[in-house]
């Protein structure tokens, strides 16, 4: 599923942002251009591109910003929104911070 298509973009935009942020906060929150990239292993497609306020970092703004596994570690894993090898997956970052790119 790509990520314009997938629940978890749903939730983010709608039900988190009601209860992680005030009224005045989700006020601020700016919708930006989301792209949705190909797998770069697998060339699994990523889908159309979208519009989120909240959304999930993609593989290659993870590389981009936080080049090194021990910036990406949180200790536990979490997803990207890039796909993994097939569509029902989606590439992981394992809790030391390397990304699992087959995908969780």
């Amino acid at each position: 599923m790509s990520w314009r298509a997938c629940s978890l973009r749903e939730w983010l935009n709608h039900a988190f942002a009601e209860q992680a942020f005030t009224k005045e906060e989700r006020g601020q929150l700016v919708a930006s251009a989301v792209h949705a990239a190909a797998n770069p292993d697998y060339s699994t497609p990523g889908g159309q591109d979208s519009m989120d306020k909240v959304f999930l970092f993609g593989i290659d703004e993870l590389k981009k910003y936080y080049p090194e596994n021990a910036s990406r570690e949180l200790g536990e894993w979490w997803w990207t929104r890039t796909p993994g090898s097939n569509l029902v997956s989606a590439v992981a970052v394992y809790p030391d911070g390397s990304l699992y790119i087959p995908g969780i």
